[in-house]
């Protein structure tokens, strides 16, 4: 998820990176959504993040969040470079 000021100008103020799979639990959805109020900011969500938000009680915060969400299309274009650093960095190989 990432959280937008809701103004003309495009800023990514907080960003939530979920690992394949995991759970958006009620903490985390909270968090989602009093951050995306403290900054007066949309939420963006994938359609897969999303589906994890289907089927919970109208009062839970995954239900608050599944409605306050806008669901985006997410083209990612990697630097290769930058992905072999981080590869390397995480192996704690070093360049010779």
């Amino acid at each position: 998820c990432a959280i937008l000021p809701a103004t003309s100008v495009s800023l990514i103020v907080r960003s939530f990176i979920l690992s394949d799979h995991q759970e958006i639990n009620e903490k985390l959805a909270k968090k989602i959504l009093e951050q995306s109020e403290k900054n007066n900011a949309d939420i963006l969500t994938t359609e897969k993040d999303s589906v994890r938000l289907l089927g919970y009680k109208e009062d839970s915060f995954k239900n608050k969040l599944l409605l306050k969400s806008n669901i985006v299309n997410l083209n990612v274009k990697t630097d290769v470079e930058i992905i072999i650093n981080d590869i390397e960095d995480s192996l704690n190989l070093s360049k010779i």
